[in-house]
């Protein structure tokens, strides 16, 4: 049996439609040059909250957001040893952060590269 890495990401909406995505650098050795979801691993004695929080923080320099979980929309591949489990918020200020992004539409985004669970849950999303 694989062990499920808990990652936490986030749907950020600028309050038009649109979704913050990151660009992954194209010197990381697991999925260079992938647009994502910001987010991360959560840690072992972190809440799924609390790891998303730590990880937006650490990513965006952003907090106090309005989170709410998207249970739906959790996604699970055993095969990839990850679970997905995904939070939307509405942020409409600035960011602060060393890696590229952008704001797209679902429809937008799914024209990206993208991971492929990350391309499952863009797909699922009704906007």
């Amino acid at each position: 049996m694989i062990t499920q890495a808990e990652i936490v990401v986030a749907l950020i909406d600028n309050g038009k439609g649109r979704f913050l995505f990151q660009k992954r650098h194209a010197d990381n050795p697991v999925m260079p040059n992938l647009w994502e979801l910001p987010g991360g691993k959560k840690e072992k004695n972190e809440t799924y909250l609390g790891g998303l929080e730590r990880e937006i923080f650490e990513e965006l320099g952003i907090s106090g957001l309005n989170w709410k979980f998207l249970p739906t929309l959790s996604k699970s591949n055993s095969e990839e040893g990850i679970s997905l489990h995904l939070y939307g918020a509405q942020c409409k200020r600035g960011l602060a952060t060393s890696l590229s992004y952008g704001w797209f539409s679902t429809k937008e985004a799914l024209r990206l590269p993208l991971p492929n669970l990350t391309r499952e849950l863009i797909s699922n999303l009704q906007f």
